[in-house]
């Protein structure tokens, strides 16, 4: 985690899956991965669970998402370093579904559906991949799509 400014962000390397630490509620969520070394990035969400936290988003039936790598692949997106993936979650109808953008242009053909329950945010890498994966509206390097805002945190209202 990085702080600036009073902004947050998160350096992500390694292998395996991250999880947000709060549940997307909002109808129409964003947030932005940046790529700081290429490699194989997943992209989406997944529900709050630790038994598959080995496997890419969307190689299990508990996360959904999109792959992207440094040269464009069958069933993966171009994203070579410097690119800025952007995360569209849509739960505003059904069937609930991801969209995403590349640099902010959108990526008609990138479409995943299918999610239920509460889910999380989520980014796996491997291949030696690393990036930043932002929430905090003021450090996007896009701004959403209309509609969209930046990931909602949840707060306990309870004292």
């Amino acid at each position: 985690m990085k702080q600036g400014s009073s902004k947050v962000y998160f350096r992500l390397s390694g292998t395996g899956k991250a999880l947000g630490n709060t549940q997307l509620v909002q109808d129409k969520a964003y947030f932005e991965v940046r790529v700081v070394t290429s490699g194989e990035i997943r992209v989406g969400v997944a529900k709050a669970t630790r038994e598959h936290l080995d496997k890419g988003v969307g190689l299990d039936s508990e996360s959904w998402g999109q792959s992207f790598t440094a040269t464009e692949e069958l069933y993966s997106y171009k994203a070579p370093e410097q690119t800025v993936i952007g995360c569209l979650v849509d739960q505003s109808d059904y069937p609930a579904r991801i969209n995403y953008t590349l640099n902010g242009e959108r990526l008609e053909s990138a479409l995943v559906t299918g999610m239920r329950g509460p889910i999380l945010p989520a980014v796996s890498l491997d291949a030696g991949a690393e990036t930043e994966v932002v929430f905090d509206a003021g450090l996007f390097q896009h701004d959403p799509p209309q509609g969209f805002s930046a990931v909602i945190f949840s707060q306990n209202f309870m004292f």
